[in-house]
């Protein structure tokens, strides 16, 4: 019996007028307790501030602030003072202002908001005080891996953060499970908005590990749309935050064919782990996707299949690919740029320069520095 696949209705037909160009690069120096490819970085840039990039050295827990332009580092706030009884782990953050600091804990689930003297003024429940040490609460609220691709977004006086449910689940579930968290700035309890597509998850398909599930967002030129890039979808869906509601566009590769998903999990299969690395392997599966207010176009992140996978076992030789489509989600091409080795895409953010994706250096292997490639389009 063959498995069910998400076919691509424009595999193929698709004509590209652009491709993406590598424009430049910018390097930051590191400390010696801080590597590359941190978990969770943000890009602040107005025409009023000097742009600003930041990220969590989750190991030292400290937030690192650099001169985007210049690429000095400005400050650090340090998270090891916060006034917290138990153990936490930071793992995702936004800044407002420096009296105004949003933390995500993964360990209570809530997000901590502190002053500029490191002290908690307000906490916040993501899971609405639920016993965390029960699986019941799994059944309602998503659980969060905060990225540079999955951040917290700003929508007037609201934090969004959307999740995931990293197993397979039943329709049932599903239709109960919201992803998207509305945190109110002004206290009031979170709200809950968005949906797994149904067409998709649930039923006869098996997406039952992360890599298939997690949800990468950004927001639309129109402040009141989220846009959300699932990995096995060749739709984007693009959310209105106000009421929830979501509608898909098309949004996918000309190369990619139909994604593949395992059949029901058979328990007693003690070779599932390697049928679904396979199935990884020999599938696209899209990825981030990030819109350029500085050029009116929007980029989507795939990850290429493996054709030969005898040759090539590796899922990190698969290529990385870069969709472009402008603000109405008419294709304009795409570009690959090399293999997941080389890139750590989910650090990826647009700038006035272009768009600027996290590179691995793997010939020297330098970690003294944190590298980034800029890119822009060029019509071909």
């Amino acid at each position: 019996m063959n498995s069910p696949k998400v076919g691509n209705e424009n595999f193929d037909k698709l004509n590209a007028s652009y491709k993406l160009d590598s424009v430049g690069s910018r390097n930051y120096a590191l400390d010696n307790e801080t590597a590359p490819r941190p978990q969770y970085l943000h890009y602040a840039g107005d025409k009023k501030n000097v742009p600003e990039l930041s990220f969590l050295n989750i190991n030292n827990k400290r937030i690192y602030i650099y001169d985007y332009k210049s690429g000095q580092l400005k400050r650090t706030i340090d998270l090891n003072n916060l006034d917290l009884k138990g153990p936490f782990s930071i793992k995702g953050y936004f800044i407002q202002s420096l009296d105004s600091i949003y933390l995500y804990d993964e360990i209570k689930m809530r997000v901590l908001r502190i002053n500029h003297e490191i002290k908690v003024a307000d906490s916040i429940s993501l899971t609405n005080n639920s016993d965390l040490n029960t699986l019941a609460w799994t059944l309602k609220y998503p659980q969060y891996q905060p990225t540079t691709s999955s951040p917290f977004l700003k929508y007037e006086e609201k934090l969004l953060l959307t999740g995931m449910h990293p197993w397979a689940l039943e329709k049932p579930f599903l239709e109960k499970l919201a992803l998207t968290a509305k945190i109110d700035l002004n206290g009031e309890n979170p709200k809950f908005i968005n949906n797994y597509p149904s067409e998709h998850y649930g039923s006869e398909y098996e997406w039952d590990d992360p890599i298939f599930t997690t949800s990468y967002t950004d927001q639309s030129p129109h402040k009141d749309k989220l846009v959300i890039s699932f990995p096995i979808s060749h739709h984007l869906y693009i959310s209105d935050i106000t009421t929830g509601k979501m509608k898909k566009v098309y949004a996918g590769s000309n190369y990619a064919k139909g994604i593949s998903s395992l059949r029901k999990r058979d328990k007693s299969d003690n070779k599932y782990r390697e049928k679904l690395t396979q199935n990884v392997i020999e599938n696209d599966l899209y990825a981030a996707v990030k819109y350029d207010k500085y050029r009116n176009i929007y980029y989507r992140f795939i990850r290429r299949s493996l054709v030969d996978i005898n040759k090539l076992p590796d899922w990190k030789n698969k290529q990385l690919g870069i969709i472009m489509m402008d603000d109405k989600f008419n294709y304009l091409g795409e570009t690959n740029i090399g293999t997941l080795k080389d890139w750590n895409w989910e650090n990826s953010f647009v700038s006035e320069q272009g768009l600027n994706i996290e590179r691995i250096d793997r010939k020297t292997n330098d970690e003294s520095l944190l590298q980034f490639q800029v890119f822009l389009p060029k019509k071909l």
